[in-house]
């Protein structure tokens, strides 16, 4: 049995894709005997493809003329469709083979495998170019190559804040044999339209804790001088993407020195790199607190190991799917969508918007 995985993300500089990849190809060989899994990565499923054009030259009254022996000029071309309303004619286009490299590419893929999977693991919250690919693929597999199609991993936008997306859902999950929506807020999204979906958690809570490797974490801690109780921050992101960082960077820097002031020790979980380096290298000269910089299964292991892991990364749509009050500076549709879904947890309190809390591949944290 052969499974195409489509949007192996696993090569992107995320903790939580690499988990997630790990975990979701773990559930699947686990799930199938006898079977081999070939992956699609995300860049080839979002890259632009190229068409060789003919040569041309304008001559010095500006009529285009040929030239024989001279280099073919590359252009993109569209392989794919920009909306579900050319789904039929660019599958036409397939069947043909006339869809140029991408078909080349992907089609004898899609047509030796039994089962083709697209993981929707930080797409279908929005419109973009891989996902609707995605559920092109899906869709053309299943319609003209008769194959069983899934879509798992899917998380969903808040109601009304992204009608294009939606309209792919209502076009293609008809048509998908399994469709898994990762928290609740998503399932009932899917519900709302008329589609039915198996709630099934974030694949990175299959992974065992047995992945971590804590010894080789003791070993790192006692080299980087932690021996006290020791508190996990992350919230680069928010630093990264707020208007104005040096108001940001000191706020942060009280956060980490009261928490000093408490008796524990600080480290910093976000690498980062360009402007996330940048603010990083700040905290740790601003605080002295300790940067890690491993992979996700020794972050796994500093977590173990840690009294307390406090971020304050969300995403503007994403807590308000699982009950999370959100307010933005920006405003506008999606964040009022977002309020709007919003609803108390057990009664008292709220989720708070912790990194991964909301849409647990985006860390382990979740």
């Amino acid at each position: 049995m052969t499974i195409l995985l489509l949007n192996d993300n696993s090569y992107i500089n995320n903790f939580g894709c690499q988990a997630t990849m790990t975990a979701l190809i773990s559930m699947v060989t686990n799930a199938a005997s006898e079977q081999k899994i070939v992956t699609v990565e995300q860049r080839d499923l979002a890259k632009d493809y190229y068409q060789k054009m003919p040569p041309t030259k304008f001559s010095p009254r500006g009529l285009k003329r040929r030239i024989v022996g001279s280099k073919p000029t590359p252009k993109i071309a569209q392989h794919f469709p920009k909306t579900v309303n050319e789904f039929q004619h660019y599958a036409e286009i397939w069947q043909n083979k006339n869809a140029g490299e991408a078909s080349e590419f992907l089609l004898p893929l899609l047509s030796q495998s039994d089962l083709i999977i697209h993981n929707a693991e930080l797409l279908n919250y929005k419109a973009n170019k891989i996902s609707l690919r995605g559920a092109f693929l899906l869709w053309y597999a299943k319609t003209y190559l008769h194959k069983k199609v899934a879509l798992i991993n899917q998380t969903t936008p808040a109601p009304g804040s992204d009608l294009v997306m939606e309209g792919i859902l209502e076009y293609t999950c008809p048509h998908v044999d399994l469709v898994t929506a990762r928290e609740p807020r998503s399932q009932k999204f899917l519900q709302d339209l008329g589609l039915t979906s198996t709630l099934v958690p974030d694949p990175v809570f299959s992974i065992s804790p047995d992945l971590s490797k804590q010894n080789q974490i003791g070993d790192w801690l006692a080299a980087h001088n932690i021996k006290s109780s020791y508190i996990c921050l992350s919230f680069i992101s928010v630093l990264a993407s707020s208007l104005n960082q040096q108001k940001s960077l000191n706020l942060f820097t009280k956060v980490i020195t009261s928490i000093q002031d408490l008796g524990f020790q600080v480290v910093l979980m976000d690498a980062g790199s360009g402007s996330l380096r940048d603010i990083n290298n700040a905290l740790q000269d601003n605080t002295g607190a300790v940067l890690f910089n491993g992979d996700y299964t020794e972050f796994w292991s500093i977590l173990k190991g840690a009294s307390a892991l406090v971020s304050g990364h969300y995403h503007v749509k994403g807590p308000g799917m699982v009950g999370s009050p959100v307010s933005s500076e920006r405003g506008g549709k999606p964040t009022q969508a977002a309020l709007a879904a919003s609803t108390p947890l057990r009664g008292e309190g709220v989720w708070l918007p912790l990194h991964g809390a909301m849409v647990g591949s985006d860390s382990l944290a979740g």
